[in-house]
């Protein structure tokens, strides 16, 4: 079989769950120690591969303690409950405010089909869900302590969606990022500003990106795709990217001329893309995300000057 998992740092592993058949794309991470976490679970139709992964990494899917979810987003949370069903004694760690999706997946699966489309069934599979009492809920401030002087150490950080948490390993201070700051695809020579609707916030998204750089954090772990120790290049190329979005959507509902601004905000958000380097999740996030994240925008500034009226 191909190697998927990758170590990363002192027993973390990056996971590559070949989502939708594509390498490179997404990863869950596996944290090796006493007590043994996944951070996010790939969704339903990567569930073999990242058991497959965290076998290569020489554990028993069963010794799982934790599947600890970034956002509950279907590519990042719709295995859980499927995975649960090799990992008897592990529980589902989520923000308090995306623990209801968990129970009942039909608002999130409506959610994503609103977003992506009815292709999201056929790339995501169909997502189980989980009960109650296997969900930890936490917030700003939540601790998880995995043994050895390592633990994980939660944050709210907002923007992508409410529910979004970065974690931060205290051993080495390390930071998993999920979709925070978007993708960071390719050979990371590009940060892709992918916000999808129903509920991205770029004034959220501007005070997570600067939470994020008061943490001074060695590396931060990309859920798309790995992990990457130029941080503060990242930091910048995200605010400038995000800075030059906002300001011409901004700008054109502000003013009332809006008959074209969808048309600008594609061509931008095509150039992110333009540059990604690996030929299959280019024409992959061009065909999946380029829409998406033009109508998280979109939906952000319809709703504000809409209240302002």
């Amino acid at each position: 079989m191909v190697d998927v998992t990758l170590q990363v740092d002192r027993n973390v592993y990056c996971i590559d769950d070949d989502i939708c058949g594509v390498p490179r794309l997404h990863s869950v991470y596996l944290l090796n120690e006493t007590r043994k976490a996944l951070i996010d679970s790939g969704p339903a139709s990567a569930v073999e591969t990242v058991l497959a992964g965290i076998r290569q990494a020489g554990v028993d899917p069963a010794e799982i303690d934790y599947i600890v979810l970034t956002h509950v987003h279907l590519d990042h949370a719709g295995g859980a409950g499927t995975l649960l069903k090799s990992m008897p004694r592990a529980k589902v760690v989520v923000h308090r405010r995306g623990a209801r999706y968990l129970t009942g997946m039909e608002r999130l699966v409506a959610s994503a089909v609103a977003a992506q489309g009815e292709v999201v069934i056929r790339d995501y599979g169909v997502s189980l869900p989980v009960a109650a009492h296997d969900i930890i809920e936490v917030s700003e401030g939540a601790r998880l302590d995995l043994g050895n002087r390592q633990a994980l150490e939660f944050m709210d950080t907002p923007g992508h969606a409410p529910h979004e948490l970065c974690i931060r390993e205290a051993r080495e201070g390390g930071i998993f990022v999920g979709d925070a700051l978007g993708l960071l695809l390719g050979n990371h020579t590009s940060l892709f500003t992918c916000h999808p609707p129903p509920s991205f916030d770029p004034v959220a998204c501007f005070a997570t990106i600067e939470r994020l750089r008061a943490e001074k954090p060695p590396r931060l772990y990309f859920a798309h795709f790995g992990a990457e120790a130029a941080v503060d290049f990242v930091l910048d190329q995200a605010v400038a990217r995000l800075k030059e979005l906002n300001d011409l959507a901004e700008a054109a509902f502000a003013s009332g001329r809006t008959d074209d601004i969808e048309a600008r905000l594609t061509e931008k958000f095509r150039a992110q893309l333009a540059v990604i380097d690996d030929a299959e999740v280019l024409k992959f996030s061009t065909w999946n995300l380029l829409d998406s994240s033009v109508s998280g925008m979109m939906g952000y500034y319809h709703r504000k000057y809409r209240d302002k009226r």
